[in-house]
């Protein structure tokens, strides 16, 4: 059975001396994102920065997806993870600290009188401490994961 949910992918540069911070996210947004989305089982990516200068994973992407056991196929386990020269041939888990998390759905909230499916703000996680969801997506997610919403 299909479980909805997301991946999300807290990060943070441990090698800036290696590869800068906005090299580091170039290639992210670039390279990274496009691959994995070009995968059978996720379509879309949102990518964020925290605000708090403090936070222990600056870094956050929001992968929506329509079965949270895609990430235990081997399509998912061969998504690209680095060895690209625009990082210097590193891999991303040597240059940084990842803290993957995998959650289902549990529910969708709306406001009363709003169409369905237009609004996706159910997960148990906070995004309001992010700012910048950049990314490879225009327009909003429909609470299935899919690019489009409003």
């Amino acid at each position: 059975m299909a479980v909805r949910g997301i991946i999300g992918a807290f990060s943070k540069n441990n090698r800036p001396d290696l590869v800068p911070n906005d090299t580091l996210m170039d290639w992210y947004d670039n390279i990274h994102i496009p691959d994995v989305i070009a995968t059978s089982g996720i379509n879309t990516a949102l990518r964020f920065d925290s605000l708090d200068a403090g936070a222990k994973y600056p870094w956050l992407v929001v992968y929506p997806v329509a079965d949270i056991n895609f990430a235990k196929t081997e399509e998912f386990d061969k998504i690209p993870k680095g060895g690209h020269k625009e990082i210097g041939g590193q891999m991303f888990t040597d240059l940084a600290e990842l803290d993957l998390r995998i959650c289902a759905r549990l529910n969708v909230f709306e406001p009363a009188g709003a169409s369905a499916g237009k609004v996706m703000n159910a997960c148990g996680l906070r995004t309001d401490t992010f700012n910048r969801a950049s990314s490879v997506l225009g327009g909003g997610i429909d609470p299935d994961g899919q690019r489009g919403g409003s």
